[in-house]
């Protein structure tokens, strides 16, 4: 099976992108961040990078609450990208908070973080880039 999908960027000028899926019913509209001379109206290239790892981390996570008729509405992923400045920029480090809405038995909290770790964008950075997820419990 193959899994491949493609995405059409395009440079609008002014240091903005718009990025279509290729069935064209989809659009996300990028700016270059402010610091780097973009006006940082719209998401930047990095933070889309975050927003697509917290949305597979949850989506990894929903498919094992599903099976344990475990339900994870309100959980949230705090996603930073850390970037190195300098001449060459490059992403550094990413954090990935998980914060679950209610308490969940040990057996569940096991499931879960086994899952968050099934998001297969995670694996695809270079080992040089630490990714390091913290999971948060509200206290019962």
């Amino acid at each position: 099976m193959d899994a491949a999908r493609s995405i059409e960027v395009v440079y609008d000028g002014g240091q903005h992108c718009t990025a279509r899926q290729a069935s064209g019913r989809k659009a996300v509209a990028m700016d270059a961040p402010a610091p780097c001379g973009g006006k940082g109206e719209e998401f930047s290239p990095d933070e889309l990078v975050a927003a697509g790892l917290g949305g597979c981390t949850l989506l990894a996570m929903g498919m094992a609450a599903q099976r344990r008729k475990v339900d994870l509405t309100g959980t949230r992923v705090q996603v930073t990208v850390r970037m190195a400045c300098g001449s060459s920029q490059r992403v550094d480090a990413i954090e990935i908070e998980v914060r679950l809405p209610r308490a969940l038995p040990t057996e569940d909290r096991r499931a879960l973080e086994q899952a968050a770790g099934g998001c297969p964008l995670t694996p695809s950075f270079h080992p040089d880039i630490p990714v390091t997820v913290d999971f948060k419990y509200p206290e019962p």
